[in-house]
């Protein structure tokens, strides 16, 4: 978001959300459950997804950047919640 309101350019939208969106997983499995490689290592799905979320969105989204805000927060919630559930479910 932050990277679109300022009207970065492609490789400037990647770069945080590709840090932002595989970083914490790859904190997580790395260093604290260590049962092998990150799964962000183990498929290239990840990344992909990444991927097609700047692919769609910088076109899309800096036209509606300030009003799609609320429903931003709103998933960046139910995944910080999903991240918690698979942390814990991966620790087991």
């Amino acid at each position: 978001m932050v990277a679109i309101r300022r009207y970065y350019d492609a490789i400037g939208v990647f770069v945080p959300a590709l840090a932002s969106g595989l970083g914490g997983g790859l904190l997580r499995d790395g260093l604290f459950i260590q049962s092998g490689p990150p799964a962000a290592m183990r498929s290239s799905s990840y990344m992909f997804a990444v991927l097609a979320g700047c692919v769609i969105s910088d076109p899309v989204f800096p036209q509606h950047v300030e009003r799609l805000s609320k429903p931003f927060l709103i998933f960046d919630a139910l995944g910080t919640g999903a991240y918690g559930v698979v942390g814990c479910q991966q620790s087991l």
